[in-house]
This record gives structure tokens, C-alpha cells and sequence, in this order.
């Protein structure tokens, strides 16, 4: 997907600036390894539709931090389905920083015999997730795997829970946790949580409540979207540094 934001996002991105520039603050710990580079930092984001719906406010928070985004996302995929495609992108562009997030999909062809109730589906995505993060660190790249989101269902819970504990042993310092923290409510999954920020609170009473999760338990609200995204500034940010 080109980095150049076409004409429909430009409002959305003036609306979304404030409050990103507000969430980034400080960012979050330098990691070890950061590339250097003569120009602008280089990011790669690839996902599936928990990204894809949030491509707005990610380009826009990266973007705002002084760098370079290409993002590789699309609903209901799987590891498996970008390894080529991320292999063939960091050839190309020879990214600093690579982000990447899966919530547990088995519906393409490439996963679809490993669902994801079966035996075989933590072992399938280990071996995928790893061909993945070997193809996103082929040219040096730091490499941060995005935990899955809290869940509004029991049993895809218990497969996020899962999968973040098979993403923290592939990405470099460990998995992001602050994309799940930053949709967390009390401590664990809800629908809306207190607004943060003018941007996000509109006309609003202060600390009144928001959508972040919409109706289905796993997709994103926009206010989620712009925290997924504020995270993801977060990093670029403290990589920048």
C-alpha cells in the first residue's frame, strides 16, 4: 500500500494529529538495535483487519514522528499470507522498523486446514509467525510483534492469551504490550472506557464514556484505532531518539 495519504484521509488526519501528538508523550523505552539511517526512519506495518481498519491513524501517528510507512493489511489473514509479500517489501525498501499484528485468523487458504480449535493451530502459527519475523529482519530490522487485544469471547481469549505469549518470544524486547494495555478497561476487555483528551472527548464531558471496541468484542471503535495508533507512534518515537 503507497505511503501517500489519498484526499479522503487528509480531514481525518488534521482531526486525529492533536490527540495523537497528546497519547505519544514521552513514548516508551528504547529498544536494543534500533537501525540508523541517513534519512527518514523506514517502517513496515503489516496485520490483518484490526490493522486495516486502523490504517488512518497509524500512517498519521507515524508519519507524524518523521518517517517513512508502508502498510501490508487485510482483513481475516494469517501469517502465512505475507510472508512472501513482506519478504519482497523489505528487499525493496530496506525497513528500520517492523510492526506486525494477527489476532488468531484460520480463514485463507494458507491456514485454513489448521482451524483454529484444532491441536495443530499454536504449533502452525509458531512455525509461520517465525518465517514471518525471519522475513521482517532479513535486512536488520527491529522486529515488535503487537499483543492481541483482550477479546470478548471466552474460548478466542484463550488463544490470545496464546499467541501473546508465542509473540513475546519472537520480537525483539519482548511483544508490545502496550496495544493490549492501551484497550484495556479496569483491567480487562470492555466496550467504551473514559475519553482522554479533547480530540477523543469532542463536546463531551471530560472522562465520559467512549466507544473503543466495536459491537463484534474484537474489532476496533475509532477511539481504539487512534490508541492502537498512538502505540505504534510510541515506538518510532523512542527509535527516532
Amino acid at each position: 500500500m503507497s505511503t501517500h495519504r489519498p484526499s479522503v484521509v487528509i480531514a481525518a488526519a488534521v482531526i486525529l494529529t492533536a490527540l495523537l501528538s497528546v497519547l505519544i508523550g514521552l513514548g516508551v523505552a528504547p529498544a536494543a538495535g534500533a537501525a540508523e539511517s541517513d534519512g527518514p526512519m523506514r517502517v513496515l506495518v503489516v496485520g490483518d483487519s484490526i490493522t486495516q481498519s486502523a490504517q488512518v491513524p497509524i500512517i498519521v501517528a507515524i508519519e507524524d514522528q518523521g518517517a517513512e510507512v508502508r502498510l501490508l493489511a487485510w482483513g481475516g489473514t494469517a501469517p502465512c499470507d505475507w510472508i512472501g509479500p513482506v519478504a519482497e517489501t523489505v528487499a525493496e525498501t530496506d525497513p528500520d522498523l517492523v510492526l506486525i499484528e494477527f489476532a488468531g485468523n484460520d480463514l485463507t487458504p494458507c491456514i485454513a486446514d489448521t482451524p483454529r480449535e484444532s491441536a495443530g493451530f499454536l504449533d502452525r502459527y509458531r512455525t509461520d509467525s517465525q518465517a514471518l519475523t525471519d522475513a521482517a529482519g532479513a535486512g536488520g530490522a527491529v522486529v515488535r510483534w503487537s499483543s492481541v487485544p483482550y477479546i470478548d469471547h471466552r474460548q478466542h481469549e484463550a488463544v490470545a492469551r496464546d499467541l501473546n505469549r508465542l509473540y513475546r518470544s519472537l520480537s525483539d524486547e519482548g511483544v508490545l504490550n502496550p496495544l493490549r494495555a492501551a484497550l484495556t478497561v479496569d483491567g480487562g476487555f470492555g466496550y467504551a472506557d473514559r475519553c482522554r483528551g479533547a480530540a477523543e472527548c469532542g463536546e463531551a464531558p471530560r472522562f465520559s464514556p467512549v466507544p473503543i471496541r466495536s459491537n463484534d468484542g474484537l474489532h476496533l471503535a475509532d477511539a481504539g484505532s487512534v490508541r492502537m495508533a498512538s502505540v505504534y507512534g510510541q515506538v518510532v518515537h523512542s527509535l527516532s531518539r
